[in-house]
């Protein structure tokens, strides 16, 4: 069983289900709350519900809710007014970004409720320990999320009064801390985390409340951001080292405390297994206590005939298709892929990992109890209009996100789903501190071990290291190789934009393969059905038995793909390092004449300071 925590002040432990972060129910006096272990540990999960990353697509207002749509993962049919394509498309402005505000610090005051009075009550000291371990970190947690966005923001660390004597207490306007000391500080309440936090918790019910494990590996993940060029545009190699031995500490300490790889990548992403040792920061879902307490991912990316009314997001671009290696572990650009590598039949020796993340033409893809289903997106005539097979209900790329999606699932059920969401998970690690290695000097047997690990450790991916071994002395080039594998291990987990914003990766070169996204359109890949050798229904009954791994096969049903623009309106232009660092909204410099404006958007503050 896992983890059921009710978030009320109200409510006891007396129930069955496994869901952290239920929606908070009424509260009780605030004397008997620090007394009782029951209503102490309600009134934090309450504060789990307010913060926990999740499955997203449950909002299109929400620019961040699904950041694999800011990137070049994939393409979702909506016009510029899109929320996330006013990012993409470099059309935001000062309100574009409303995080900063009364909801996000109203959770952080609940948190300095927590620190002012639960040394008050009366609970034991290892209770007390465990309950300050989880608040620390979920405050570092929900102040990481605002300096990720805007850089520096007023680090409000103790309980404020809110009036003196009837007004507002001048208290309140507080001043931007500058952005060093954000990371700091953020830093020391991790390490007060992982001080507090067991290894493990030791009832089966508390899965999914954070661990020490993970207070140490967001501080790895938080020193490496402060690492990159978003943070550190002048490369300071002293934030690297910081990131490297805070990621190095991090690996270490995972490891002893059981973490590690799960042993099959196709079992962690396509079966959907769940409380395995790669996952340490975890938002888990529970279709037990309800609908609620579930999400529609699968709903959402699954084919349309295999959804209910579906079918619509993370159609996957050619660009994540080309990202993925061959199997020999040469990317697509260089000679040696070049020898093994045909475009039409682009699936065919390619790294492992691309098959469990995403579905293509012609490729099998069990789903709904049915293990003979197979993709078909490819378009064809009909009276003299060129229309997909699919219909209206097409993917626009010419491919479907695979990853997260559990093929046992009914497509009438798909629309709530309990697959848990991975935030952290240990590959994350082992990328990470392989990122910071290749920044310092004498690290390239480290950053060889790394990549090994990710590309070899598990039972069923093996993917080539020779172009690695070709490159490891030449930093950028390897820089190129760790961010490509960054790319394809870690596709859809909410990673990608991020990497490509604190590396400047919108606006520069990464190397002399990986060029700047600005400037560019994402692509589809479109496949025509030769309709000089087959009729299209025909082909309809005939196409499932067909192997069209054979070239003189493939080329008899489909004509050669052509690369298909999805941006029709804009190229991307993300501009940087002006969007590295968000606006805060009007209403929020008028309600604290205290707070300067980020100097990127007509202000005085400096995102750059220590």
């Amino acid at each position: 069983m896992r983890l059921c925590i009710i978030a009320g002040a109200l409510i006891i432990f007396s129930t069955s289900c496994e869901v952290l972060d239920k929606e908070p129910q009424n509260a009780v006096p605030e004397p008997a709350v620090w007394s009782t272990p029951g209503l102490a540990a309600a009134y934090v999960n309450n504060l789990y519900y307010y913060t926990m990353p999740g499955f997203s697509m449950k909002s299109t207002n929400d620019p961040f809710d699904q950041s694999a749509e800011l990137a070049d993962e994939v393409y979702y049919n909506a016009g510029s007014s899109y929320a996330k394509y006013q990012f993409l498309y470099g059309l935001i402005d000062n309100e574009s970004v409303p995080f900063f505000g009364r909801d996000t610090y109203s959770y952080i005051r609940l948190m300095n409720i927590f620190f002012e009075n639960i040394e008050k009550g009366t609970l034991d000291q290892e209770t007390k320990g465990l309950l300050k371990g989880q608040v620390f970190f979920l405050r570092a947690w929900t102040y990481w999320n605002l300096v990720k966005l805007y850089g520096g923001v007023p680090m409000v660390m103790k309980l404020q009064e809110t009036f003196t004597n009837g007004d507002i207490d001048e208290s309140l306007y507080v001043k931007r801390n500058k952005t060093g000391e954000c990371i700091d500080l953020i830093v020391q309440d991790l390490d007060s985390a992982y001080y507090y936090l067991p290894a493990k918790w030791e009832e089966d019910d508390d899965y999914g409340r954070v661990t020490r494990g993970a207070a140490i590996a967001l501080k790895g993940r938080v020193l490496l951001f402060w690492a990159s060029e978003q943070f550190n545009p002048q490369k300071k190699s002293e934030r690297w080292q910081r990131a490297y031995d805070a990621n190095k500490s991090a690996m270490e300490s995972l490891t002893e405390d059981g973490y590690g790889l799960h042993p099959s990548f196709r079992e962690l992403f396509e079966q959907c297994s769940e409380k395995t040792k790669e996952a340490i920061f975890v938002r888990v879902y529970d279709l037990n206590a309800g609908t609620a307490y579930t999400h529609g991912f699968d709903n959402a990316v699954r084919p349309s005939d295999q959804s209910s009314g579906g079918g619509s997001r993370n159609h996957v671009t050619w660009d994540l298709v080309k990202a993925f290696p061959m199997a020999s572990g040469y990317p697509l650009y260089t000679d040696s892929a070049g020898t093994t590598y045909d475009q039409d039949r682009f699936w065919l020796n390619r790294d492992p990992r691309f098959y469990y993340t995403v579905a293509y033409n012609t490729g099998s893809w069990p789903l709904s109890g049915d293990d003979t289903y197979k993709v078909w997106t490819y378009y064809h005539y009909k009276e003299g209009n060129l229309i997909n097979v699919m219909g209206n209900s097409k993917t626009y790329t010419g491919f479907y996100c695979r990853k997260f999606v559990n093929p046992s699932i009914d497509k009438d059920d798909a629309g709530y789903v309990a697959t848990d969401w991975m935030e952290i998970r240990f590959a994350e690690i082992i990328l990470n501190l392989a990122e910071c290695a290749n920044e310092l000097d004498g690290k390239s047997d480290e950053v060889r071990e790394l990549l090994f690990k990710i590309r070899n450790e598990r039972n069923d991916v093996k993917v080539g290291m020779g172009y690695i071994d070709e490159n490891l002395t030449d930093k950028t080039i390897m820089r190129e190789i760790i961010m490509t594998e960054r790319q394809v291990e870690l596709a859809f987990e909410n990673k990608r934009h991020w990497d490509l914003r604190r590396r400047n990766m919108y606006e520069n070169d990464l190397g002399p393969n990986i060029k700047k996204l600005n400037g560019t359109r994402r692509t589809g890949w479109k496949v025509l059905l030769n309709e000089a050798r087959v009729d299209p229904v025909r082909f309809l009954t005939i196409r499932d038995g067909v192997d069209f791994s054979l070239a003189p096969v493939y080329n008899a049903y489909f004509k050669q793909g052509v690369e298909d623009s999805l941006d029709t309106q804009y190229a991307i232009n993300f501009p940087q390092p002006k969007y590295n660092f968000y606006p805060f909204a009007n209403e929020n410099m008028l309600k604290n004449p205290e707070l300067e404006q980020n100097i990127f958007w007509g202000g005085t503050f400096d995102p750059y300071e220590e």
